[in-house]
């Protein structure tokens, strides 16, 4: 009624359903969180064009913060498997021509800023060459919500001919 047309919804994992009420489980969930961010317990979190919904306010829920631990020397050191963690969910919906939501907030870049750039600029190279071998596009949360409403979805890329 508002005119909002999608929103950045959170996905639910296997392990958002411990109840956070108590310490304990809250220390448990932020701690499987942040494992799941290199390791990726939860799956490739890519997820179908349906799943958003049929009608607006389409959920364009996250598959995943792009947090920065350069700054944290005690998690620094596991950076590069955070990175192969992203681009493996990248790969994954490139691949199956399904969403990958990666979302971050600009105040996250402060601090530590070449070193988050040189991950950031690493995370987009890969994700220009599943650009080049799968057709895979970048939207904004709009376009995507855009794209939905005219039910569209990414066509297979078509075979290079030569």
């Amino acid at each position: 009624e508002e005119g909002i047309l999608a929103f950045r919804g959170d996905r639910q994992y296997w392990y958002s359903a411990l109840d956070r009420k108590h310490k304990a489980s809250q220390v448990l969930f932020r701690g499987l969180r942040l494992l799941d961010r290199h390791l990726s317990l939860s799956g490739s979190n890519a997820y179908t064009w349906d799943s958003i919904g049929a009608n607006p306010p389409y959920n364009i829920s996250a598959s995943i913060g792009l947090e920065f631990f350069s700054h944290t020397p005690s998690i620094a050191a596991f950076e590069p498997f955070r990175l192969r963690r992203l681009t493996s969910g990248l790969t994954k919906a490139a691949e199956q021509h399904k969403i990958f939501h990666l979302w971050w907030h600009p105040h996250q870049l402060g601090g530590a800023l070449q070193s988050k750039l040189d991950f950031l600029k690493r995370f987009l190279d890969h994700f220009a060459l599943l650009r080049e071998k799968h057709g895979m596009q970048s939207l904004t949360i709009r376009e995507a919500a855009e794209r939905r409403a005219l039910h569209c979805t990414f066509p297979a890329k078509q075979a290079a001919s030569g």
